[in-house]
Protein backbone atom coordinates (compact mmCIF):
# COMPACT_ATOMS: atom_id res chain seq x y z
CA UNK A 1 0.00 0.00 0.00
CA UNK A 2 1.30 3.17 -1.18
CA UNK A 3 0.90 6.31 1.38
CA UNK A 4 2.07 10.18 1.86
CA UNK A 5 3.45 10.34 4.93
CA UNK A 6 4.87 13.18 6.81
CA UNK A 7 8.38 12.56 8.35
CA UNK A 8 11.52 13.67 10.16
CA UNK A 9 15.43 13.45 9.32
CA UNK A 10 18.41 15.21 11.22
CA UNK A 11 21.58 16.17 8.58
CA UNK A 12 24.62 16.98 9.99
CA UNK A 13 25.88 19.34 7.36
CA UNK A 14 29.70 20.15 6.50
CA UNK A 15 30.64 24.25 7.20
CA UNK A 16 32.06 23.94 3.67
CA UNK A 17 28.28 24.21 2.23
CA UNK A 18 27.39 26.83 4.87
CA UNK A 19 26.11 30.08 2.71
CA UNK A 20 23.62 31.29 0.33
CA UNK A 21 23.08 27.29 -1.19
CA UNK A 22 22.54 25.87 2.25
CA UNK A 23 18.93 25.37 1.60
CA UNK A 24 19.90 23.61 -1.75
CA UNK A 25 22.81 21.43 -0.35
CA UNK A 26 20.47 19.87 2.47
CA UNK A 27 17.76 19.24 0.20
CA UNK A 28 20.01 17.07 -2.15
CA UNK A 29 21.71 15.73 1.39
CA UNK A 30 17.69 14.90 1.91
CA UNK A 31 17.02 12.66 -1.17
CA UNK A 32 20.29 11.19 -1.33
CA UNK A 33 20.47 10.02 2.18
CA UNK A 34 16.23 8.98 2.68
CA UNK A 35 15.03 7.79 -0.81
CA UNK A 36 15.44 3.66 -1.21
CA UNK A 37 15.63 3.22 2.48
CA UNK A 38 13.28 1.04 4.50
CA UNK A 39 11.92 1.54 8.03
CA UNK A 40 9.73 -0.96 9.70
CA UNK A 41 7.54 1.65 11.19
CA UNK A 42 7.47 3.83 8.01
CA UNK A 43 7.83 1.33 5.17
CA UNK A 44 9.96 1.66 2.10
CA UNK A 45 10.67 5.72 0.90
CA UNK A 46 10.23 5.68 -2.50
CA UNK A 47 10.52 9.68 -3.17
CA UNK A 48 10.64 12.70 -1.23
CA UNK A 49 7.75 14.76 -2.54
CA UNK A 50 8.17 17.97 -1.05
CA UNK A 51 10.76 19.90 1.99
CA UNK A 52 7.90 21.57 4.64
CA UNK A 53 10.66 22.83 7.00
CA UNK A 54 14.04 22.93 7.71
CA UNK A 55 14.79 23.95 11.66
CA UNK A 56 17.31 26.29 12.39
CA UNK A 57 20.70 24.85 12.52
CA UNK A 58 22.42 24.15 15.49
CA UNK A 59 26.10 23.89 15.41
CA UNK A 60 28.20 21.00 16.91
CA UNK A 61 31.09 22.41 18.71
CA UNK A 62 33.40 19.86 18.60
CA UNK A 63 32.86 18.49 14.83
CA UNK A 64 32.10 22.67 13.17
CA UNK A 65 28.85 20.55 11.67
CA UNK A 66 25.05 22.15 12.02
CA UNK A 67 22.49 19.97 12.52
CA UNK A 68 19.29 20.29 10.97
CA UNK A 69 15.95 18.80 11.87
CA UNK A 70 14.13 18.47 8.43
CA UNK A 71 10.92 17.59 8.39
CA UNK A 72 9.09 16.49 4.74
CA UNK A 73 6.62 14.64 2.64
CA UNK A 74 7.09 11.42 1.28
CA UNK A 75 5.70 8.73 -0.31
CA UNK A 76 6.12 5.49 1.24
CA UNK A 77 5.47 1.82 0.60
CA UNK A 78 4.11 -0.63 3.12
CA UNK A 79 2.63 -3.43 2.60
CA UNK A 80 0.21 -5.64 5.23
CA UNK A 81 0.40 -9.06 6.42
CA UNK A 82 -2.29 -11.20 4.04
CA UNK A 83 -2.35 -8.41 1.88
CA UNK A 84 -3.02 -9.05 -2.52
CA UNK A 85 -0.38 -7.37 -4.38
CA UNK A 86 1.27 -7.87 -8.00
CA UNK A 87 4.96 -9.70 -8.10
CA UNK A 88 7.27 -10.95 -10.64
CA UNK A 89 8.36 -14.46 -9.14
CA UNK A 90 12.12 -14.30 -9.91
CA UNK A 91 12.92 -17.55 -8.16
CA UNK A 92 11.47 -20.94 -8.15
CA UNK A 93 12.36 -23.83 -5.33
CA UNK A 94 11.22 -26.97 -3.38
CA UNK A 95 10.67 -24.15 -0.27
CA UNK A 96 8.19 -22.09 -2.16
CA UNK A 97 9.00 -18.92 -4.25
CA UNK A 98 10.18 -15.49 -4.66
CA UNK A 99 8.61 -12.39 -5.90
CA UNK A 100 10.03 -8.82 -6.44
CA UNK A 101 6.92 -6.56 -5.30
CA UNK A 102 8.55 -2.98 -6.11
CA UNK A 103 11.20 -2.25 -4.36
CA UNK A 104 10.98 -5.01 -1.83
CA UNK A 105 11.64 -9.08 -2.04
CA UNK A 106 8.80 -11.60 -0.49
CA UNK A 107 9.04 -15.07 -0.11
CA UNK A 108 5.88 -17.50 -0.27
CA UNK A 109 6.49 -20.45 1.97
CA UNK A 110 5.25 -23.76 0.35
CA UNK A 111 3.34 -23.65 3.59
CA UNK A 112 1.19 -20.87 2.01
CA UNK A 113 1.07 -22.24 -1.34
CA UNK A 114 -2.29 -24.29 -1.73
CA UNK A 115 -2.14 -28.46 -1.09
CA UNK A 116 -3.51 -28.78 -5.13
CA UNK A 117 -0.38 -27.27 -6.80
CA UNK A 118 3.09 -29.57 -6.18
CA UNK A 119 6.61 -28.71 -6.94
CA UNK A 120 7.86 -30.09 -10.27
CA UNK A 121 12.00 -29.39 -10.04
CA UNK A 122 12.13 -31.25 -13.48
CA UNK A 123 9.79 -28.79 -15.51
CA UNK A 124 11.67 -25.97 -17.70
CA UNK A 125 11.26 -23.83 -15.81
CA UNK A 126 10.76 -25.11 -12.31
CA UNK A 127 7.14 -24.02 -11.37
CA UNK A 128 4.21 -25.08 -9.17
CA UNK A 129 2.00 -27.27 -10.89
CA UNK A 130 -1.30 -28.04 -10.61
CA UNK A 131 -4.93 -29.72 -12.60
CA UNK A 132 -2.72 -29.45 -15.54
CA UNK A 133 -1.59 -25.67 -15.93
CA UNK A 134 1.29 -23.74 -14.93
CA UNK A 135 0.38 -21.98 -11.68
CA UNK A 136 3.80 -20.39 -10.78
CA UNK A 137 6.58 -20.24 -12.91
CA UNK A 138 9.77 -17.80 -13.31
CA UNK A 139 9.35 -16.98 -17.05
CA UNK A 140 11.94 -14.77 -18.84
CA UNK A 141 10.95 -10.79 -19.52
CA UNK A 142 11.52 -9.15 -22.92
Amino acid sequence: MLFLKTLTHIIQLHPQHFGPRMRESLTQRLHEEVEGTCSGRFGYIISVVEVVDIGRGVLQTTTGFAEFRIIYKAIVFKPFKNQVVDGVVTTVNVMGFFADVGPLQVFVSKHSIPQYLKFEPNANPPAYIGEGQVRCALLPIV
